[in-house]
């Protein structure tokens, strides 16, 4: 059963990140990437946005050329073994799968007479597994959730820290509305860089434990450990029945904007399918599945025709990579790096894509 579930999950999983019909609008038209094949073969591993970047300069631009082919059972699905064809229709690109596609069995045969169901999942637009860590692990809370939620008190045996199976006490739990909680740890607090604003602290996540009896403190036992406890760990109610945001690959609104101010993956500079927190979140109207254009502030340069080169011209902004929003919070959001031209920072501007990578 356990396997079913997680095979059921996976798959509805890859269907909820399926693009969704209405084009993303281009102003200046579709252009095909220099080296494009006529066709390509989906390997298992491949993500949509992987396969559009064969195709085109700019893989946000897939839903514009993505033609729908009728005699085919679940068009906007793909899958391995599926062949991916460039046509052209009124000078026009398109893109489309085979017209031979057929139902294969386990073994991998034909089966043109017999309708039996795929075995494979599709594949999904985006690298899933670089976003899972953070779909949990990681929250940004407000300053009253974070002061106000019980406490690790006191581990049982006198112990500085807890680990899976150990007895926790808590301050504070009164009544017995949630029996399972996650354990969180201040990691600091999130900034606007421009405003100074406060946006939130940053939870990582430490374990998970089960109530066993309330009161002041509580008792609860450790039934998984990321990190060990420690003595003013914070815990959160948490649903049983939490489950991913369905959301589709969309432009962002052009007002818009932010910036990356950290990179949860503990690593220095930023590239394709790390982690970053904006400065916009559900206030600014960011929702899951919103594309982002990543700015780089190119400065001032001296204008040596006039003046003697006394003026200043602050430079436009260059489109330097994009990243899609997949967890939003009131101030704040997290986002996964799709497409890294250069290497990218705290402090990188974001807002709505209105510039061609080169």
């Amino acid at each position: 059963m356990h396997y079913f579930s997680r095979k059921v999950a996976l798959m509805a999983l890859a269907i909820l990140l399926t693009f969704s019909a209405n084009p993303l609008t281009a102003a200046d038209g579709v252009a095909l990437h220099p080296d494009h094949p006529s066709s390509y073969t989906v390997v298992k591993g491949d993500t949509l946005w992987d396969i559009s970047g064969r195709f085109l300069q700019n893989p946000w631009d897939w839903p514009e050329v993505w033609e729908i082919n009728p005699e085919i059972e679940n068009p906007h699905l793909i899958y391995p073994g599926d062949v991916i064809e460039l046509s052209f229709i009124d000078g026009k690109p398109h893109l489309g799968l085979s017209k031979h596609r057929k139902a294969r069995n386990g073994d991998g045969r034909i089966s043109p007479r017999i309708r039996v169901e795929r075995l494979d999942s599709p594949i999904p637009v985006i690298p899933v597994e670089a976003m899972l860590p953070f779909l949990k692990a990681t929250t940004v809370l407000s300053d009253n959730v974070m002061d106000d939620a019980p406490y690790l008190l006191n581990v049982a045996g006198d112990r500085l820290v807890g680990s899976t199976g150990a007895i926790l006490y808590v301050r504070s739990i009164d009544n017995q509305d949630s029996l399972k909680f996650e354990i969180v740890r201040d990691d600091g607090v999130y900034r606007d860089p421009d405003s100074n604003e406060l946006l939130g602290y940053k939870a990582v996540h430490v374990g998970t434990a089960d109530l066993l009896t309330p009161g002041d403190p509580a008792r609860m036992i450790m039934t998984n450990s990321a990190k060990e406890a420690r003595i003013g760990d914070r815990f959160l109610a948490v649903t049983l029945d939490e489950v991913l945001n369905n959301f589709t690959l969309k432009l962002a609104p052009e007002n818009i904007k932010g910036r990356i101010i950290d990179v949860l993956n503990g690593v220095n500079q930023i590239g394709q399918y790390n982690v970053v927190a904006l400065s916009a979140g559900d206030r600014e109207g960011l929702q899951p599945g919103m594309l982002l254009g990543i700015y780089h502030d190119q400065g001032k340069v001296y204008d040596q025709v006039i003046d003697n080169g006394r003026t200043r011209v602050q430079l436009p902004l260059e489109l330097a990579g994009v990243l899609v929003v997949f967890r939003t919070f009131e101030k704040s959001s997290f986002a996964l790096v799709l497409y890294a031209q250069h290497a990218l920072h705290v402090g990188d501007q974001v807002e709505r894509i209105a510039r061609r990578m080169r």
